[in-house]
């Protein structure tokens, strides 16, 4: 995702824990820092993070986008 939004995508940071299923993250999106962390779970992907206040009116968009290329890297 890094590659395919490297227009929008600003100080990204990934850590790992010892057993590579946690990832926590941070970036900054149009001004938006968003942070949050991805877990793979008994073949599931469950991702949190916070979306600030201001980005609220688009959280469905961004919830399909992240879906849709969590989807297609999975495959």
């Amino acid at each position: 995702m890094e590659k395919r939004y490297s227009e929008t995508i600003r100080n990204p940071t990934r850590n790992w824990n010892s057993r590579k299923d946690r990832m926590e993250f941070s970036l900054t999106a149009y001004s938006f820092s968003i942070k949050g962390d991805i877990q793979l779970r008994d073949g599931r992907v469950i991702l949190t993070g916070n979306i600030p206040l201001l980005a609220i009116p688009f959280s469905s968009k961004i919830e399909s986008t992240i879906r849709q290329n969590l989807e297609e890297v999975l495959r």
